[in-house]
């Protein structure tokens, strides 16, 4: 078995040299750019579930995780300066449902709402999130009970609507 690899010693010092002039060069360049602030983009609507089904290619599970992922991607975090308190819930709801209907038996889109877009300090957009948890328990109690108790929970002590939380 031979080996392709040479010592570092044999390269030329005019490489060396050269590649250290490039490095010195590619980091003044950067410093002297302004900063670039993230783009702010609006949440696009949810494709329809069969268009996600059919680019999927049969994997529901696996194209709902990622379709997760993407969503989870509209917050300070990502690359969009959007918080999640200013996302449209319409169109998150829209998401929320279209990703239930490539795994129905996933519990990561309702614990998204109920964990994370229902505990939003707006709330009107906290009661969006919590209706599609009520409506998604509906749909398979057995399974879904445990995302329906949260809800109530922040339906009672954090929006005082106490009707609600029944």
């Amino acid at each position: 078995m031979t080996s392709d690899a040479r010592r570092l010693g044999l390269v030329p010092r005019t490489v060396w040299l050269a590649l250290a002039a490039a490095l010195a060069a590619q980091i003044v360049w950067r410093t002297a750019q302004p900063p670039s602030a993230p783009a702010a983009r609006e949440l696009p609507p949810a494709p329809p579930p069969a268009l996600l089904e059919l680019a999927s290619f049969g994997e529901g599970p696996a194209a709902a995780r990622l379709a997760m992922l993407y969503l989870q991607a509209y917050d300070y975090g990502g690359t969009n300066i959007t918080p999640y308190a200013r996302l449209d819930y319409s169109r998150l709801i829209g998401w929320l449902e279209a990703i239930l209907a490539l795994d129905p038996r996933s519990e990561y889109p309702l614990f998204a709402a109920a964990r994370i877009y229902a505990e939003v300090p707006d709330p009107a957009r906290s009661r969006l999130a919590l209706d599609f948890v009520y409506r998604q328990f509906v749909a398979d109690p057995d399974r879904r009970w445990p995302w329906l108790a949260h809800a109530a929970l922040i339906a009672k002590h954090r929006l005082k609507d106490l009707p609600l939380a029944r």
